[in-house]
């Protein structure tokens, strides 16, 4: 009998949790295919945010409504040269924040890191993915318009160098044409030079100068990736827009 009552109770006790909660409700996407970063040109530095047209109809008529922090776009930057870093930082980011990329890391020390010799022979150098900080200081953290999604589902985005008086910052322009000036992770502006990346302590090769000598790097390059997430009202699960490499600038 004291058996039957104990098997009673969490019998009653699952009938409430799931009456309290509720059975979580799944959006009917696939991830990667209505939802990605494609239309990536190198050479131009731009790439397109793609939401498939139907999901947009499905948004204009009100019969879905995007949480209002999404669609996130996520950029980052690397500094490294003609090595495997970035397709290894890409492939890490990518199998770590699939499932949680709306909960990234805000600063450099819980992002992605890998260690590679810069050059045969030499020691391995950590290369990581850096957020961008913009003019104020503040770690970038961009939402995009709905209304900037064309009728063909592109939301288009494109980075270029802009010089300054002590280097230069990366220009990004989004959406409707919204701009904004993209700075290091430690605020200051990029530098020409390989070892102007490794000097003080807050650059971003501070924590490898007994591993192994930045200055070793051939063709030392900032390279920018892009991902994006997006979430709906009601919905439990998040499309993912893997991250891709969408632009590199010679220093």
């Amino acid at each position: 009998m004291k058996k039957r009552n104990i098997v009673s109770l969490f019998f009653i006790a699952a009938l409430f949790f799931i009456q309290s909660c509720g059975i979580p409700n799944y959006f009917d996407y696939e991830s990667n295919i209505d939802f990605t970063v494609n239309s990536v040109s190198m050479t131009d530095g731009t790439a397109n945010i793609f939401l498939e047209p139907s999901i947009l109809a499905r948004i204009d008529n009100g019969e879905i409504t995007p949480i209002p922090t999404t669609p996130k776009i996520y950029l980052l930057y690397s500094i490294s040269g003609t090595d495997s870093s970035n397709t290894s930082l890409i492939s890490a980011f990518n199998s770590a924040y699939q499932s949680s990329i709306n909960n990234y890391p805000d600063d450099y020390d819980g992002f992605i890191k890998r260690s590679i010799a810069p050059v045969t022979g030499e020691d391995s150098i950590y290369f990581a993915l850096y957020p961008f900080h913009n003019e104020n200081g503040d770690h970038v953290n961009l939402t995009a318009d709905i209304s900037g999604f064309q009728s063909d589902g592109y939301f288009n985005i494109s980075v270029s160098q802009q010089t300054v008086s002590d280097g230069f910052v990366i220009m990004l322009t989004y959406g409707n044409g919204e701009t904004m000036a993209l700075y290091r992770f430690n605020d200051d502006p990029f530098e020409y030079g390989i070892t102007n990346y490794d000097n003080d302590s807050d650059d971003e090769f501070r924590q490898n100068l007994s591993d192994g000598d930045a200055s070793n790097i051939v063709t030392p390059r900032i390279r920018v990736y892009l991902a994006s997430t997006m979430g709906f009202r009601a919905y439990t699960n998040f499309m993912y827009a893997r991250m891709v490499e969408i632009a590199n600038f010679t220093i």
